[in-house]
């Protein structure tokens, strides 16, 4: 797990999604006898969806909660260096936040986490019961986000310019996890995506690499014309997308391309929006023809299975050509996306941006 910090008023998912694990039974001491032979572990059986939390496990998950409320501030505050006024009005944001919150929310995204949890260790989970759940979580867990967002910018109002740099840089990547966090439980909730008994997609996310691109804000030190040290921060990209041709034509890499191509810009929150709207469009069209051509993307996944097995070289340059040429559409909805992307900055921006990193690794040139 990244040891960076967390941005503001995460606290509630991180509280939620670890509560279960500490619901558990704590483990039994070891024999002072010394070790034995482990007896198979007992699985727990297939939890009923349709009965309420066991209360004990409500007392500790809520316990847990109580604890986020009175620990996040402090993090706050240390992440962004807040001074005693900035301290108590952070405090104030934090528990307006969470008292905010529907009860009847609240108890939702607690049935949810607890039985994400024990489906899981029961061994017996089918598609369909992380599918009902999913559908359970998704509107409470989108209206959670828009009231983090709101009181996001209660918080940003209390900064000061410097610590504003930094907590704009943070939120930035809080969104792109939302987005991330949302999608998923769309393609669960559909049954597009169908989780197995671990609770985990056999195939892999859609989104894997929506993480791809790391934006971070790093103080540098420079000499002003009267010989003074000054120090200010700067937006770096460290990206680990592929080239421009295996991004354009596949979407899992997208929204990390489009928050690399926010931050190396410094776009402000109107271009933003434009681009996010651009990004959602592309890969909504992206995935409508994929679910289109579904059969005939299985049987050129199946074929390249089988040829790099086989390691059948004339059968593999012929494959590249098929999968070029159905995969011509997405690069398409890419290039569309970007251009008008490539619209968005001022000349200043694109100045701006000029030291800030490359998102896209440099294409290999013939010969090399």
């Amino acid at each position: 797990m990244s040891s960076r910090p967390r941005p503001l008023l995460t606290f509630a998912m991180i509280a939620l999604c670890s509560l279960p694990a500490v619901a558990q039974d704590q483990p039994a001491p070891p024999d002072p006898a010394g070790p034995q032979a482990a007896p198979e572990p007992q699985r727990p059986p297939l939890p009923d969806l349709d009965q309420p939390v066991p209360p004990d496990k409500v007392a500790v998950m809520k316990g847990m909660m109580q604890a986020g409320l009175i620990g996040m501030p402090v993090q706050i505050a240390k992440r962004y260096s807040l001074t005693d006024d900035q301290k108590t009005q952070a405090t104030a944001i934090v528990q307006n936040f969470w008292a905010g919150v529907d009860e009847n929310d609240k108890e939702q995204l607690l049935r949810v986490m607890y039985y994400s949890r024990t489906l899981v260790e029961s061994g017996q989970a089918k598609p369909e019961h992380f599918q009902r759940l999913s559908s359970d979580a998704l509107p409470v867990v989108e209206r959670l986000f828009q009231q983090m967002e709101n009181s996001s910018k209660q918080f940003e109002a209390i900064l000061d310019d410097q610590q504003r740099v930094k907590f704009e840089a943070d939120m930035e990547d809080f969104r792109t996890g939302q987005q991330q966090v949302i999608e998923r439980a769309k393609l669960v909730a559909s049954g597009e995506v169908q989780l197995g008994p671990n609770g985990e997609p056999a195939d892999g996310w859609p989104n894997e690499d929506i993480n791809a691109v790391r934006v971070r804000q790093e103080e540098v030190v420079e000499t002003d014309a009267d010989g003074n040290e000054v120090r200010r921060s700067v937006t770096r990209i460290r990206s680990k997308l592929p080239t421009r041709a295996v991004v354009a034509a596949d979407e899992r890499y997208w929204t990390a391309y489009v928050k690399g191509f926010i931050a190396k810009y410094g776009l402000n929150k109107e271009q933003t929006a434009q681009a996010r709207r651009l990004l959602g469009d592309a890969i909504t069209r992206a995935r409508e023809y994929r679910r289109a051509n579904k059969a005939r993307f299985a049987e050129l996944a199946d074929r390249r299975k089988r040829d790099e097995a086989e390691k059948n070289v004339l059968d593999l340059e012929q494959l590249q050509k098929e999968e070029a040429r159905i995969a011509q559409p997405i690069v398409n909805l890419f290039d569309d996306m970007d251009r008008q992307l490539q619209k968005l900055p001022t000349e200043q921006q694109r100045a701006g941006g000029a030291d800030r990193g490359t998102l896209l690794k440099e294409e290999k040139k013939d010969g090399n």
